[in-house]
C-alpha cells in the first residue's frame, strides 16, 4: 500500500472512531466543563412551600446514594402538596444533574413495574404561560391494592436554565450538550375510578403554579452559569 493510500485509510479510521467518541463524549459531558451543579444543588431549597392554591403536605424521604448515582443527580428533592380549594394532592419530584443518566430514566421505568400497569399511550400536555410554551407528557397508571383499584397519572419534563419545560421524544439529542438539566415528576392522588380528565385538569392546575414559581431556584444572574449555551 502506497503512503498515500495509507493516510487516506487511516484517517477514515480515525474519523469513524474519534467522531462517536467525541459525540459520546459531548452528550455525557465528558468534554464540556462540568457547570457549577452544587450550586443548583443548594438552590432547590428554595421551592417554595406554598404557591397558589397549593400547601406542602409531607416531605418524601430523599433517594438512596444507588439511586442518585444511576440517576446522575446533583440534588433533589419529593414534596406532597394539597390544593387548598379541593383537597386533591399532587406529588412532586424535582432533581438537577447532568443529562447523560437523567434522561434516560424516565417515568415508564420508575412505575412500570408488575404492580402498575400503564394504561393507553403516552399524551402530550400543552399550555402557554404568555412568554413561553411548555410541554409536559401525561402517563396513567393502574394498580390493584387489597383488591381496590386504582387510577394515577405523572407528569414530567425537563428544562435547562433557560425555564421552558419541554418533553421531547428524544431527550438525548435535545439536551445532551447542556451542562445542566433539571427534570420534575408530578404524581396524582389514586383515584377509584378512571377519571382522567379530572386527574389531568388537577396536574395542568398544579403545573401552571410549578412553573410559575420554578425561577426562584435559579442561581441569581451573577451566579448563572451557560448564559451563552
Amino acid at each position: 500500500m502506497s503512503l498515500i493510500r495509507w493516510m487516506i485509510a487511516a484517517f477514515a479510521v480515525a474519523a469513524l472512531t474519534i467522531g462517536p467518541a467525541y459525540l459520546h463524549g459531548h452528550f455525557t459531558n465528558r468534554w464540556d466543563r462540568p457547570a457549577d451543579l452544587l450550586l443548583a444543588a443548594e438552590h432547590l431549597d428554595r421551592f417554595p412551600t406554598a404557591f397558589g392554591n397549593w400547601q406542602r403536605l409531607s416531605d418524601n424521604e430523599p433517594l438512596s446514594e444507588e439511586i442518585s448515582y444511576e440517576l446522575g443527580l446533583a440534588g433533589e428533592f419529593g414534596r406532597n402538596y394539597v390544593d387548598r380549594n379541593t383537597g386533591e394532592a399532587v406529588g412532586l419530584v424535582l432533581m438537577v444533574g447532568q443529562p447523560g443518566r437523567l434522561v434516560r430514566h424516565p417515568p415508564e421505568i420508575c412505575y412500570g413495574n408488575r404492580d402498575n400497569e400503564r394504561v393507553g399511550d403516552i399524551r402530550t400536555l400543552t399550555f402557554t404561560d404568555g412568554e413561553s410554551e411548555h410541554e409536559f407528557s401525561l402517563v396513567e397508571y393502574r394498580r390493584e391494592l387489597g383488591g381496590v383499584r386504582e387510577y394515577f397519572v405523572v407528569a414530567y419534563g425537563f428544562s435547562d436554565v433557560h425555564q421552558v419545560w419541554k418533553s421531547p421524544s428524544l431527550p438525548r439529542l435535545a439536551y445532551g450538550g447542556k451542562p445542566i438539566l433539571y427534570k420534575m415528576q408530578a404524581i396524582s392522588m389514586p383515584h377509584a375510578i378512571d377519571d382522567r380528565e379530572t386527574i389531568e385538569q388537577e396536574l395542568e392546575i398544579f403545573l401552571k403554579a410549578f412553573v410559575k414559581e420554578f425561577p426562584v431556584v435559579l442561581p441569581e444572574a451573577n451566579e448563572r452559569w451557560g448564559e451563552d449555551t
